[in-house]
Order: C-alpha cells, then sequence, then structure tokens
C-alpha cells in the first residue's frame, strides 16, 4: 500500500513536470514568428541614363543690327518717324486755316473732313516726311501750350510770327503773310482807327495777336474762341470792335453776305508760319518743314492753295494795303 502511494506520488510529480514543460513548450510555440523582412530587393543600379544626344548648340544669333537708341533719345524728327505720325494741333474752326465744311469738294477729302489752307500744307509735310497726319483739334488759348506739353508735334493754325513768340518756340519760315482788319458793326462810324479803340471793347481769341493789339490800344478783351463767335459779340452789342485776319473776315461775308459788320481800317499784319518746341532737337524736324514750304513754292502748290483766299495769292511778300 505504501509502496502504491509513492508511485502515486512520483507518477503525479512526473505529470506536473510534463505539464509544466508542456505549457513552456506551447507558449514557445505561440509567439509570432518574426517576421522576416526579405532582404531588400536590391534596387537595380538605374541605367546609366543615355548620354543626353547632344543638342547642337545654338548657333550664335548674328549680333542684331544696331537698333536705333529708345524714342526719348531720339530727336523730334526721328521720334515722329519711328511713331509713324505727325500729329498737329489745330482750331478746326477758324475759317479758311482750318475748318469742317461739309460742302467742300476736293479729290483729297471726304465730306465734313478737316479742311483750310494750314490743314493742306500739314498734310503735305506728313507725306514728305514719310508718315501719316492726325490732327487735334483744341482751342486756340490752348494751342501753343500743347506743343510744351508734347500733346503734338507742331501747330498749323495760322500763327503769326512774333519777336515775342519766337522767344518761347522755334518756328518755320513763313509760308504766307496776313493781314489784319478793324472790323465794326455797319452802323459805327467812330471808328476808323486803332487810335479810337481805347477805353472800348473788343472780342478775340486770348493770347492772340489781335487781342495783343487790341489791349496795346488801349481796348478791354472779351476772349472768345472762334470767329464766328466775335461777330455774333459784335452784332449783339456786346463789344464794340473786333480784329481779325483779312482771310477770315472774308470766309464769313462769302458765307454771311447780310452780316451787318464792315471794315473801319486795314492793318499792318504778320508773317506766318509753323510753330514748334524751342528745344535743341527740333532743328531736323523744322529744316523737314522747311524743305515742305520751298518745295510748295517751288512747284506752285503752296499759291493754288490760297484758293482758300479766295484766290489772293498773299504767299511772296508782306502785303502793302
Amino acid at each position: 500500500m505504501q509502496k502504491k502511494s509513492v508511485i502515486i506520488v512520483v507518477l503525479i510529480a512526473v505529470l506536473l513536470v510534463a505539464l509544466v514543460v508542456g505549457i513552456v513548450i506551447a507558449r514557445s510555440g505561440k509567439t509570432a514568428e518574426p517576421t522576416v523582412t526579405p532582404a531588400p530587393t536590391a534596387t537595380e543600379e538605374p541605367a546609366a541614363t543615355e548620354e543626353p544626344v547632344a543638342t547642337e548648340e545654338p548657333q550664335a544669333t548674328e549680333a542684331p543690327e544696331e537698333t536705333a537708341e529708345p524714342a526719348e533719345g531720339k530727336d523730334l524728327l526721328a521720334r515722329i518717324q519711328e511713331r509713324g505720325t505727325l500729329i498737329v494741333g489745330t482750331e478746326g474752326v477758324w475759317e479758311p486755316w482750318t475748318f469742317h465744311d461739309p460742302d467742300w469738294e476736293s479729290k483729297d477729302l471726304e465730306t465734313g473732313e478737316l479742311t483750310g489752307y494750314d490743314i493742306e500744307i500739314a498734310r503735305r509735310i506728313a507725306k514728305h516726311i514719310g508718315v501719316e497726319v492726325e490732327f487735334k483739334e483744341a482751342e486756340w488759348s490752348g494751342l501753343l501750350d500743347g506743343i510744351k506739353a508734347e500733346r503734338w508735334d507742331i501747330v498749323c493754325n495760322g500763327v503769326g510770327y512774333t519777336p515775342d513768340r519766337a522767344e518761347n518756340y522755334n518756328f518755320s519760315d513763313p509760308y504766307i503773310y496776313s493781314t489784319k482788319y478793324l472790323i465794326v458793326r455797319s452802323d459805327n462810324d467812330t471808328i476808323t482807327s486803332l487810335e479810337d479803340v481805347a477805353g472800348l471793347t473788343s472780342a478775340n481769341s486770348p493770347s492772340s495777336t489781335y487781342a495783343m493789339l487790341a489791349e496795346e490800344y488801349g481796348a478791354t478783351v472779351v476772349y472768345t474762341d472762334a470767329f464766328q463767335d466775335c461777330v455774333q459779340q459784335l452784332q449783339q452789342k456786346r463789344v464794340d470792335f473786333t480784329i481779325n485776319s483779312k482771310g477770315s473776315y472774308e470766309s464769313y461775308m462769302a458765307a454771311h453776305p447780310d452780316a451787318e459788320i464792315k471794315v473801319a481800317a486795314v492793318l499792318p499784319g504778320d508773317p506766318v508760319a509753323f510753330p514748334v518746341d524751342n528745344t535743341e532737337d527740333t532743328a531736323t524736324f523744322l529744316a523737314a518743314v522747311n524743305e515742305t514750304i520751298a518745295e510748295m513754292r517751288e512747284d506752285g502748290s503752296l499759291s493754288e492753295l490760297c484758293l482758300y483766299f479766295h484766290g489772293e495769292d498773299r504767299t511772296s511778300e508782306m502785303p502793302e494795303e
């Protein structure tokens, strides 16, 4: 009996040992096998990129022909030719120098297009220097200032040359000579000369030679724009007289033969010329303008254009009247 007990104890001990060993082995078997990270596949060495096909070295482009220096470094003539347009300042309301006439017939003009003695010469100047022409219309009071402000290259508007103006502008050669008229109402017999205008009023464009002459003789000037405005002021008895060009008076009377105005006195006129800025860079352009005037004088077209002055040729010298 005692012997069986010993055997049982031994068996139990063996079983316990086996159980412990089994547990250990079981636990050991449950541990996740370490994930064998596959050895990184040896990335194939990138195939040596093929030598780029040698692009032909760009052939040295021929040095461009020297381009003209920037516009701001050029003189006026070069700037005009580069732009391709001659820009002209003008009133467009002062017949016969510059005006719109819907009935004007000319092979070169469309109905109602800007025309006039100065306008046609401006077209010829543009043609002479090989460019188009663009007219910009403005009131007389701003025309000369527009040159200084570079709004246009030249003024074509029957501008009389005076020493005072020559201090601020360079002038072309004279291309026509004007005569001034002292104009009054038809019923006025008291004004017969400039000596009679002191203390009276005149209608004229500001800064015009006509306004300056009236002020020089003691008159007060009421400023207006176009010649027809001066006449209107005169006929409405708002002013006593006006001074203006013979051509403007004759053109107005041709269109308004019943206008109650008359010429009280004929006054010395001015040589008429084209003003540009008085800077050194205008010299070549002014020379081209003078060449155009000389050509037109030689081929007779300067005189032919005097049809705007009812055919009276006033291009050769200061008229004596």
